[in-house]
């Protein structure tokens, strides 16, 4: 066995996934999201829209009021591993 299976085969892998549910990944967000576009805009996107797609990865996106002009925050987080797999921000 390779150091990198036996690695494998010692890594605590949750039944849930890292990111097991909506919470934890909204929490996961803000601290990414907060560092890139700061704290203000984060929470003028609120509340967030999260959502868990058919291929396991949660769907955080911002929200704005209807008569408000711009663009949201809208990021990707894999369920299994946390890995992020996309952060956008709209104009």
């Amino acid at each position: 066995m390779t150091t990198e299976e036996t690695i494998d085969a010692l890594t605590h892998k949750p039944v849930n996934g890292f990111v097991p549910d909506a919470t934890t990944a909204l929490k996961i967000a803000e601290v990414i999201l907060v560092s890139i576009y700061g704290q203000d805009s984060f929470d003028g996107q609120k509340p967030h829209e999260v959502k868990l797609n058919e291929k396991d990865v949660w769907e955080i996106t911002g929200t704005l009021p209807p008569w408000t002009m711009g663009g949201v925050a809208y990021m990707q987080i894999q369920k299994s591993d946390s890995k992020i797999l996309k952060v956008i921000h709209g104009e």
